[in-house]
């Protein structure tokens, strides 16, 4: 009786190693997979990368998206803005102007991507 008893823990024992083998191998291809993923998505990103320098694009792939558009547009506006201020004749204080109004800011955004043909989508975004 007391060798069924010591087989049959043998047994169990030898059950859950390989188990936790198993689990741990598991785990370790889903490791590997993960890493084997970032190292093509970072390879990719360097190749972009390397292809926008040589390019000579300056501003990458960063201003593809319509939010990064939306920032150059508005710092384009407010640059084009400041130049027209300092290149005016008249002395007005600008504290009080409607160039530091930001919905003023909002709605010259707006008209400018509707005169360059931007997306209805992202002007709906805006307002």
């Amino acid at each position: 009786m007391a060798s069924l008893l010591v087989v049959a823990s043998y047994l169990t024992y030898n059950k859950v190693k390989d188990k936790r083998a198993a689990k741990k191998e598991a785990k370790r291809k889903g490791y590997e997979a993960r890493y084997n993923e970032l190292q093509r998505e970072h390879s990719q990103h360097q190749e972009k990368q390397v292809q926008a320098k040589q390019t000579g694009s300056s501003h990458g792939m960063e201003q593809s998206t319509p939010a990064a558009m939306a920032e150059l547009q508005s710092q384009q506006i407010m640059a084009e803005r400041r130049r027209r201020r300092s290149s005016s004749e008249s002395g007005r204080a600008s504290t009080g102007s409607r160039d530091d109004d930001p919905s003023a800011w909002v709605n010259d955004v707006i008209k400018e991507r509707e005169k360059g043909g931007g997306s209805g989508k992202v002007n709906e975004e805006a307002r």
